[in-house]
């Protein structure tokens, strides 16, 4: 009966969650958070372990203002000159994130869209048309728009009206104060959100509005 040939592939260094906790002084929850929040690169085996580079630790430690100690960089070092070491972030780059602004004159409104969309966007708010419109023009990679229909100063109609005019490929989400107050046809939104606002809803829209980009 033959023996089978050992492998001659080097293998690469991987770090436990516990272990990470060890490293950052945090509890294994904290890292678990980091890795579902997609902020700290990790490799899934089968059975669903999350395992890390030596390497993509020191890369978010560093990037998050973190003491990086001399241990990490040294085991970083030694599992980089064995088998080689390039981020995940470069070998799985991490698709762009849509870029979202939120006009609403309510506060809590505006924190409960902050809230909803922090891990599926990246978000601006305005209170008001005026200022809405001014953050447009100075964010050129916006790509959707959520304007309350009833705002103070410029109305909500016409901002939408003008966001048509500056960016007429913008899709935009009309915020319904109450289910009586419904957006005109003319103002072609891609969707609606009526309040009471909840993270569910405006997370739809934007599932809504993305779909209706692509």
């Amino acid at each position: 009966m033959r023996t089978p040939k050992q492998s001659n592939l080097p293998t690469p260094r991987f770090l436990s969650v516990p272990e990470v906790g060890k490293i950052c002084g945090v509890s294994r929850n904290t890292v678990y958070n980091w890795v579902k929040k997609g902020v700290l690169d990790a490799y899934q085996t089968p059975g669903r372990t999350n395992l890390i580079r030596p390497g993509d630790l020191q890369i978010f430690m560093r990037e998050n203002g973190m003491f990086v100690p001399d241990i990490l960089i040294q085991i970083a070092e030694e599992d980089a000159s064995r088998v080689g070491f390039v981020p995940k972030s470069e070998l799985h780059p991490k698709p762009a994130l849509p870029v979202v602004l939120f006009v609403d004159g309510e506060d809590k409104d505006r924190s409960v869209a902050e809230r909803a969309l922090r891990d599926l966007a990246e978000v601006h708010v305005a209170q008001t048309g005026y200022e809405g419109m001014h953050i447009l023009t100075m964010q050129e990679k916006i790509s959707l728009a959520f304007v309350n229909l009833s705002l103070e100063g410029m109305s909500g109609e016409d901002t939408i009206k003008q966001i048509h005019t500056l960016r007429p490929e913008l899709p935009v989400v009309a915020i319904c104060p109450n289910d009586d107050t419904q957006p005109t046809p003319e103002l072609n939104v891609v969707g609606q959100v009526v309040k009471p606002l909840r993270l569910g809803n405006i997370r739809d829209a934007l599932n809504v509005a993305s779909k209706v980009q692509s």
